[in-house]
């Protein structure tokens, strides 16, 4: 969707417009900034169209999106204690489905980082002031593992054994590789071989030891929060695709998104900072418990399997490669049992041009 069209369906709605501007982000919406003539500024989310007569659903975990869902996660993260946008209004008219939220403050982290002049102490702080906030929002409990839906519904229903979503997320992400072909049947193989022979040991482990659900927020990459001039997180507004989860689905992406953003041992301090805003805060998760370490390496190449498959055949003269590259980095998993997590990062460097050493202090 273009600005011209979110303006027409804007306009139909009642909104008079000044500005819109295109806000390039997500794959399951088309989102705009949008400055009104009554001075305020909102912004709207425009749902992208589905194949003829199937459900929207989000990318990582197959969860149906929906006004109703979206509505309801921006609720209840900000019920949380955690900045999330008010909702203003929504809007189903036959040719679209939109939301209207309140435009929050702040800049993109990734933003912040750059006018820090890629500050090593800014970046750390920033970390910190998000495990703090990440602290909390694991303190909201479940029943269940699963997406979670309008009114608190948990999607799929009763799965108490981590193990089993775990599969369940897995077999998504094999299920789209078994589309594309990125991988040669011995590597696709080989692949299926390494997941089910790490969910057959944990599943025993995770009957056992009858772990809580969580709020989790996950997709917190440097374009998706937004943090004050301290770094402060301000902002979570791309929520649909919030979890009643393990926290080590939120811990192993900040590994491959924000912890590696420079070098190896910034990655350290990286993480260090994390965790100290974290502790302070309440949270409970243990990086170094041998069974979190297992399943971070395991949702990494997971990731990584994705990127394998959705960089597969892109060619435009910066990412022709990327698939590749990737593919290598997940059969290092595969072999050593250990995730690089540096090395998945200095492949997105090739586009985003973010330095690999901070500045000091």
């Amino acid at each position: 969707m273009d600005s011209d069209q979110a303006a027409s369906l804007l306009k139909k709605s009642g909104y008079d417009l000044n500005v819109i501007t295109l806000i390039p982000e997500g794959r399951s919406h088309d989102v705009f900034d949008v400055s009104l003539s009554d001075g305020r500024s909102v912004v709207a989310r425009f749902g992208k169209h589905s194949p003829e007569g199937q459900p929207r659903r989000d990318f990582h975990y197959n969860g149906v999106l929906s006004l109703e869902r979206e509505n309801y996660l921006c609720h209840f993260v900000r019920a949380a204690g955690l900045p999330a946008p008010k909702v203003e209004s929504t809007h189903l008219l036959s040719e679209q489905e939109f939301v209207v939220v309140e435009k929050l403050p702040g800049k993109h982290w990734k933003t912040f980082l750059e006018e820090k002049g890629y500050s090593q102490q800014a970046y750390l702080d920033s970390l910190e002031f998000l495990g703090a906030d990440l602290a909390q929002a694991h303190q909201v409990t479940f029943d269940y593992f699963g997406n979670l839906m309008a009114g608190g519904v948990i999607e799929p229903a009763g799965v108490t054994n981590f193990a089993l979503r775990l599969r369940s997320i897995l077999d998504l992400k094999i299920g789209r590789e078994e589309k594309t072909n990125a991988l040669s049947p011995q590597e696709l193989m080989e692949v299926k071989q390494y997941f089910t022979s790490r969910l057959d040991n944990l599943y025993p482990l995770f009957e056992r030891l009858k772990s809580t659900p969580r709020l989790i927020l996950t997709d917190l990459h440097p374009m998706n929060f937004l943090v004050d001039d301290a770094g402060k997180p301000s902002g979570y507004f791309d929520l649909e695709f919030c979890q009643a989860g393990h926290p080590a689905l939120e811990m192993y992406y900040l590994e491959v998104q924000l912890f590696n953003y420079f070098n190896r041992n910034t990655a350290a301090l990286a993480r260090d900072a994390f965790y100290k805003g974290y502790r302070k805060s309440g949270g409970e998760y243990e990086p170094d418990d041998p069974i979190n370490k297992e399943l971070e390496t395991i949702l990494a190449a997971g990731q990584t399997l994705t990127a394998v498959t959705a960089y597969h055949g892109v060619r435009d003269g910066v990412r022709d490669r990327w698939s590749a590259q990737f593919k290598e980095i997940l059969f290092d998993v595969i072999t050593s049992g250990s995730m690089d997590t540096v090395a998945y990062a200095d492949v997105i460097r090739q586009k985003t041009q973010q330095p690999s050493q901070p500045t000091l202090p």
